[in-house]
């Protein structure tokens, strides 16, 4: 994220807390920590709140990293632009993730198919807590099936050949996930893996694509 990311609040009328979200934001940029931002009233311009899959407000967005209800100006400064170390989309996940926000990742990977590239950043660090490896379970299985899932295919084959059994097991279970034939060569290679949990996670996989594959042509 540069220095120049794209802040906007989002707010209505009666919302309690929109007035001190906005202070908080005008504090930040009379600090010289953000450049600016954008207030819009969703109720005049609800089209903005259905773009981003807006249910609340306040809500705001700094770059790419989205926020409802309401912060402290501390809590957003590490994902503020220009925060060193600079942190990405696979960072706030893992945070959201942590906290319990598993319904905030999937909305975005649905609204935001692109965002998935971030999940897939997670699931390829070679430490993850696992609250943020079930969670990222989670977003996977709930895309079963999708042109979402299918799309980043290539990116989840390029991490089998990493050193890790769990990273490995994991992409072949997600490439079962994606219904896809295109994924069985080389899931049939990874029944050739040195661990079991692999071997038998392919099988699995390979027996569920051809399954959805036959239940496509019935």
């Amino acid at each position: 994220m540069t220095s120049r990311a794209k802040t906007i609040l989002l707010t209505t009328p009666g919302c309690p807390h929109c007035a001190s979200v906005h202070r908080i934001l005008t504090d930040l940029v009379s600090e010289g920590k953000l450049p600016g931002f954008s207030e819009i009233d969703i109720s005049r311009e609800p089209e903005i709140a259905n773009r981003y899959g807006v249910r609340s407000v306040p809500w705001f967005r700094i770059g790419e990293f989205e926020f409802s209800g309401s912060h402290t100006g501390r809590e957003l400064e590490r994902w503020l632009p220009g925060h060193t170390p600079a942190l990405t989309l696979a960072d706030f996940f893992a945070e959201e993730l942590r906290q319990g926000g598993l319904a905030r990742v999937t909305d975005r990977v649905k609204r935001e198919p692109q965002a998935l590239e971030a999940v897939v950043a997670l699931m390829a660090e070679p430490e993850l807590d696992i609250s943020v490896q079930l969670g990222v379970a989670a977003v996977m299985e709930q895309l079963e099936g999708t042109d979402t899932l299918v799309r980043i295919i290539p990116k989840l084959i390029a991490l089998l050949g990493r050193p890790e059994v769990r990273i490995r097991a994991d992409v072949c279970h997600y490439l079962g996930l994606s219904g896809d034939a295109d994924a069985i060569p080389e899931l049939t290679k990874c029944l050739e893996d040195e661990h079991a949990d692999v071997r038998e996670i392919a099988r699995d996989s390979i027996d569920a694509i051809e399954s959805a594959q036959l239940a496509q042509k019935s």
